[in-house]
């Protein structure tokens, strides 16, 4: 936090405000709600980036310099100060974007380090070859939830394969032909009858068809875990022979070597341990408080539970701030590696006392780890507070144990997947939950739940879109220009077969597209209105408006009816995009699923797919596969323009493809 103490400090002179102390109290805010108060108190312009705008802290603080307080912030936040837009800006440093991306990547490679330095011994599965001869640091630098394809002649949406893992892929695949072409060889010097001898022929011309190209689409499902699939495609595009092997992986890389917290401060906690001395019999909480507590579907509902219960647990000339990891965390923890790093201690609440200031903040927050609750332990702090009105201190360390530091994947590797990645694919977004829309009130006419018959017809304004983060990355740059013949191709293949392109065809891949979630901004001050109209809603869409999923109003209402209920168990809801295995299509669907307290459901699966765009990658190509497709692409111009001409060349070019004999 020096960084902000800099450059607050040349500003001292011009600002008389910052030299005068201050009192400053907050039962418990998001930062969001926050920043205009510390506006207004400090005469600064501040402002939050929008990714943490929903961390929640805790302030007590009398006779206070503005620096100091707005220094604490940033030190229980793990967040620093930077000038922006004639004011200050509470962010993630560089130095810990970087040292995430470091870690993470490092991690990775030196697991596939160790991995090829040691492979299975006497290994049978040749899939084994393949992932040996690719460099550590490409294996490692793929993201989590990212799929990135490899192949000998690629498009704009693939990687070169490496010249060893070709071989490999070929040793494969050529394996499997020679053993299929054997058998079908077999089956021919035992054939009498002519006419399945010349199917069986037929047959074993298709298999016997050599490989144009070889792929190799490598998949990160988690920090260990990994899956292979190798393909071969004939000239045509059709796909020929495929081998495939799973991988969970463990490194020795040892944990000590990884980045780690401070240790806890044993004064610290002593002095905790003191402040935390409350009468049993004191009960400052109003019973309208304790409803609030009650009901989870209220504003920064951890903040206001916890806070009152620190704040009698300091004296009043004590100056603290407490970060609060509150409800609207979940949306990133549902976007975390559900494992995290295997060895790491367990995570914890860090109370620091230091400069007259008393600090609890999550103790992994600035190495890019975020705070994952335990609901359970949660409960018992809301519970207790809520019937005595004091939280026990074996409730509060209870609770600080069971505080979970989760690896993000949020924000800092969209940076991965832009500056480290470069144009590979990465084929999911980052999970969304509904639950950010909790704290809105529900009008009577709503009731606890939207039924068949009764539909919530929500005003236009809260359908107004709402650009999400993060976005899908999966070609940053933008996609390459098109020639005449790619782009006759392209549109001939619309009313035609398609055939050979499979080849040359690589997916869109939401080139620098943002996808965006309709139904996520909340109506303000809107009413909400009963209906039975059941016309449906777009509710997300990619940029370009080509790709839309549309939802009816009445789930819609139902999703919604969800988030502003306090009679709900359960809610979650989701966006995602991606691309098919070879990057052929993407795809956006929306799940919701609403559980009652009844125990019924509420569960919807929409999307929407799109065929991929041509990449227009033809002059990339061989001379003699360049000819070859400029002819197709000729054939399919003059198939179009002439529906009713006869299509016997293309027939003829799929003699060979007929299915396997049965004897």
């Amino acid at each position: 936090m020096n960084q902000f103490r800099l450059i607050i400090g040349t500003l001292t002179l011009g600002v008389s405000a910052l030299a005068l102390p201050l009192d400053f109290e907050t039962p418990g805010k998001s930062l969001k709600n926050l920043i205009p108060d510390l506006s207004e108190a400090t005469g600064l312009k501040l402002s939050v980036n929008s990714q943490f705008e929903n961390l929640s802290v805790i302030i007590q603080a009398k006779g206070v310099l503005p620096t100091d307080l707005l220094t604490q912030i940033g030190n229980a936040t793990g967040l620093t100060w930077f000038q922006a837009d004639g004011g200050y800006r509470l962010d993630r440093s560089p130095e810990i974007e970087q040292k995430a991306l470091q870690t993470y990547f490092e991690y990775s490679t030196n697991l596939w380090k160790s991995w090829q330095e040691n492979p299975p011994v006497n290994s049978s599965n040749s899939v084994d070859q393949i992932m040996l001869a690719f460099p550590a640091a490409e294996l490692g630098r793929i993201v989590i939830g990212g799929r990135v394809v490899y192949a000998d002649r690629r498009n704009a949406n693939q990687l070169q394969l490496p010249t060893a893992a070709a071989t490999a892929v070929n040793t494969i695949l050529s394996a499997q032909q020679t053993a299929m072409l054997a058998g079908i060889d077999q089956r021919l010097n035992q054939e009498q009858n002519a006419e399945r001898k010349a199917r069986f022929q037929a047959f074993r011309d298709q298999i016997a068809t050599p490989v144009n190209k070889r792929i190799v689409s490598i998949y990160r499902s988690g920090l260990n875990s990994y899956s292979v699939s190798a393909q071969g495609i004939d000239a045509d595009g059709n796909p020929r022979f495929n081998a495939a092997q799973q991988y969970r992986i463990t490194g020795s890389t040892p944990v000590s070597e990884l980045p780690s917290a401070a240790p806890l401060d044993e004064e610290a906690i002593a002095k905790l341990k003191a402040f935390s001395q409350v009468a049993p019999t004191a009960n400052p909480y109003t019973s309208a408080l304790r409803q609030i507590l009650l009901n989870p579907a209220q504003n920064e509902p951890l903040a206001f539970a916890i806070a009152p219960a620190l704040t009698a647990s300091f004296p009043k000339s004590t100056n603290f701030v407490a970060f609060v990891p509150d409800e609207s965390m979940i949306p990133l923890a549902n976007a975390m590696i559900s494992s995290g790093l295997k060895g790491l201690p367990e995570a914890r609440l860090v109370a620091e006392s230091k400069d007259d200031w008393f600090v609890i903040k999550p103790q992994l927050l600035t190495h890019a780890w975020v705070t994952q609750r335990n609901r359970a332990a949660l409960g018992r702090v809301i519970s207790e507070i809520a019937q005595t009105g004091v939280i026990s201190l074996a409730t509060q360390l209870a609770y600080a144990n069971s505080v979970n530091e989760v690896f993000s994947t949020s924000g800092w590797e969209n940076t991965l997947a832009r500056q480290v990645l470069g144009g590979s694919p990465s084929s999911q977004l980052s999970t969304f939950s509904g639950l950010s829309l909790e704290g809105l009130q529900i009008l009577a006419a709503l009731g606890n739940r939207a039924t068949a018959q009764t539909v919530v017809q929500l005003p236009s304004s809260s359908l107004s879109p709402a650009v999400v983060n993060p976005l899908l990355f999966n070609s940053p740059g933008a996609p390459s220009k098109v020639n005449p013949q790619a782009q006759a191709q392209a549109q001939a293949a619309e009313t035609t077969e398609r055939r050979g392109q499979d080849m040359e065809r690589g997916g869109r891949g939401f080139a620098g597209e943002r996808t965006e979630w309709l139904a996520n901004t909340p109506p303000n001050g809107g009413t909400i209105t009963v209906t039975t109209q059941t016309r449906d809603a777009i509710i997300a869409r990619t940029q370009d408006g080509k790709t839309q999923v549309a939802m009816s109003e009445r789930d819609l209402a139902s999703l919604r009816a969800s988030q502003l209920s306090g009679g709900v168990r359960s809610r979650y809801s989701d966006i995602a995009g991606t691309l098919n295995q070879f990057g052929m299509s993407k795809t956006i669907s929306v799940t919701i699923q609403i559980q009652y307290p009844d125990g019924t459901r509420l569960v919807r699966r929409v999307g929407a797919t799109e065929a991929a765009q041509n990449f227009g990658t033809y002059a990339q190509l061989p001379e003699q596969l360049q000819q070859e497709t400029n002819q197709r692409a000729n054939e399919y111009v003059q198939r179009a323009s002439n529906p009713n001409q006869g299509r016997g060349g293309n027939e003829q070019r799929r003699g060979n493809r007929v299915p396997p004999p049965t004897s």
